[in-house]
């Protein structure tokens, strides 16, 4: 999942190590809403140490969970790769074996008509109309590329 924001590999291990350290192996993250106080603090930190030692990248100074959630909260946030156009490839069947493909309902319409005679009045007619629709449905990823899309 990670691959799909579109990141360069080195960052993409980075993340991976980082969310196999956490007891969970899950890492919370949603881009609306700002990075916690506490990892904030981390990474100060982090940059302090990085003055004082004189590393190349202060970010290894972080622990890896916490790397983790720093790098997934900088790119979705700096980046357009996140917002790029995607293909997503998906299998999609019913969610049970028993609900057959298309279900055959039907809606009501409504029509409005003018009057015969040629006045200027209008009616308006209900009437049920024949149609299909499909049964809840799962789908699962199959794959997803760089939209193929010459206008983009």
């Amino acid at each position: 999942a990670v691959t799909l924001l579109g990141m360069d590999a080195s960052t993409i291990k980075s993340i991976e190590e980082g969310i196999w350290s956490t007891p969970s192996g899950t890492i919370q993250f949603q881009k609306s809403v700002p990075p916690p106080e506490f990892l904030r603090a981390k990474v100060m930190h982090s940059f302090i140490q990085n003055r004082r030692c004189k590393r190349k990248n202060p970010l290894t100074y972080l622990e890896p969970s916490f790397r983790a959630e720093y790098l997934l909260h900088h790119h979705c946030r700096s980046s357009s790769q996140p917002r790029r156009p995607l293909e997503y490839f998906v299998r999609c069947k019913p969610l049970s074996d028993q609900i057959p493909h298309l279900h055959h309902t039907m809606v009501e319409s409504s029509v409005v008509t003018r009057s015969v005679n040629g006045s200027r009045e209008y009616a308006l007619a209900t009437q049920d109309v024949a149609t299909y629709c499909f049964p809840p449905l799962t789908l699962v990823l199959v794959d997803c590329g760089i939209s193929s899309d010459e206008n983009v």
